[in-house]
């Protein structure tokens, strides 16, 4: 898995151009689920992202983000390293969930695999990248 986490004053997720989540204060988790990736290795990225959210006592935003694993071979990149969208599809969901059931604070999810608008404001730079793989 792989993570890349910004630092957001307000996050907002448009479908169809209508707002259907958001969230103030808090952070976008952008991630990306490995071909690789396990359901053993899920309960240790989830424990991860508990516990940073805990830390913070912020907002959250999780957003399943394939073309984290994209790998270029001339101009055009290749997604071979990430996880097939089914089974990526029930990882994220339980992801969310299991997040969600352990967390006070607010956290929302995108839709997953639909074409989606991410508006966010920022005050300040703050982008966490997190490789669980390496």
């Amino acid at each position: 898995m792989r993570i890349v986490i910004q630092k957001v004053t307000n996050g907002k997720v448009l479908f169809k151009d209508e707002i259907i989540r958001e969230i103030n204060d808090g952070h976008i988790f952008y991630v990306g689920i490995a071909a690789e990736d396990t359901e053993e290795k899920l309960e240790e990225y989830k424990k991860w992202i508990i516990k940073f959210i805990e830390d913070t006592k912020q907002d959250a935003l999780l957003l399943s983000q394939f073309t984290l694993f994209a790998q270029f071979n001339g101009k055009k990149p290749s997604f071979h390293n990430a996880k097939n969208n089914n089974e990526a599809r029930k990882m994220f969901e339980k992801l969310v969930d299991e997040v969600k059931k352990n967390i006070k604070t607010k956290v929302e999810s995108g839709l997953f695999g639909e074409c989606l608008d991410i508006i966010y404001s920022s005050e300040a730079v703050e982008t966490i990248y997190k490789d669980f793989n390496k």
